[in-house]
């Protein structure tokens, strides 16, 4: 019986590092290698990432594009005047974008503009979610809770789980270059859907979405608050939802009723509604996402170009 005890303990002696160990080095989720990640199929936990990278190079971007991994769209090198980064993260919420600004401003970081991206996913999704989610798990939720942080991240049988993945994966040391030089995730070498392709709703999870608008619209209002004390320019658009999202927004979830209010609490961009963009699912990289050219087409209206015909890009609450 000691026999057998004294073995257990040597062979916990020696499993227990390597358990402990093995998520750090693996570090699917690449929080451990925020100076520089690894492309290796799983998705990063970009708001972590991101702004840890933001926060230790404060003098490198002066605007940011916030939102949800549909503004990965935007190349924000086509910004004219300012020098852009693109912080688009998984479910991006206007109350993660303010927390991320105001600990941007913390570190220094001093922004002349600001691009908010929002759509029916703005207000039915609930930020709460996010806290135990090892992609979405928030900057500062993890740099204020750290036993979290390692309960979700020193996690061996993620780790373990992820290796399938990481060793069927193909590297792209551009994805990597990309991911710290201007932040997009959508490339023009993305292929669209077919023009035809059946398309199906992409609404969010809707926990209690009325309750979830006046949160979120309050977060817009302040980061407006806190740009414009700092001399600087919030720009809000609507994102570029395909028809059939967007009828079932209008039914199901009050977004015109969303848009009023939007445009009660600041002037933005409208790319939304019914339109030629909208209508064409060529336009699309998958049902949620449109894809890079689409993008292009809404930083010429940043620029100063003109909307067009069908609406796509008139600007709202003048």
């Amino acid at each position: 019986m000691k026999r057998f005890v004294k073995k257990v303990i040597i062979f916990l002696i020696v499993l227990m590092p390597v358990w402990l160990v093995f998520p750090i080095v693996a570090d699917p989720y690449n929080v451990f290698h925020t100076a520089r990640i690894r492309d290796n199929g799983v998705e990063p936990a970009k708001n972590y990432i991101k702004m840890s990278y933001i926060t230790a190079n404060p003098d490198k971007f002066d605007a940011f594009i916030f939102g949800s991994s549909r503004v990965g769209a935007l190349h924000p090198e086509k910004i004219e005047g300012v020098n852009c980064y693109n912080m688009t993260y998984s479910v991006g919420l206007p109350t993660e974008h303010l927390d991320n600004l105001k600990t941007m401003y913390a570190a220094g970081v001093k922004p002349q503009k600001v691009y908010v991206g929002v759509d029916v996913g703005t207000y039915t999704n609930d930020a709460k979610t996010h806290l135990n989610d090892p992609i979405r798990m928030p900057y500062e939720y993890a740099k204020s809770h750290p036993l979290e942080f390692i309960e979700i991240y020193v996690d061996s049988a993620k780790a373990f789980r992820s290796v399938p993945t990481v060793l069927k994966h193909e590297a792209s040391e551009k994805m990597v270059d990309v991911f710290y030089e201007r932040g997009w995730s959508i490339d023009y070498s993305w292929k669209n859907m077919e023009k035809d392709a059946y398309v199906t709703e992409s609404t969010g999870e809707a926990p209690d979405f009325m309750d979830q608008m006046d949160i979120q619209l309050n977060a817009i209002s302040e980061m407006k608050e806190l740009l414009e004390k700092n001399g600087a320019e919030l720009i809000v658009f609507t994102l570029p939802m395909h028809e059939v999202t967007w009828r079932a927004s209008v039914k199901r979830f009050e977004y015109k009723e969303f848009l009023k209010r939007l445009g009660e609490v600041t002037p933005y961009y409208d790319f939304g509604g019914m339109n030629e963009i909208t209508n064409d699912t060529s336009k699309y990289v998958d049902p949620s996402h449109f894809n890079a050219e689409v993008g292009d087409m809404m930083i010429e209206i940043f620029n100063g170009g003109e909307p067009h015909e069908d609406g796509f890009g008139v600007l709202v609450g003048l």
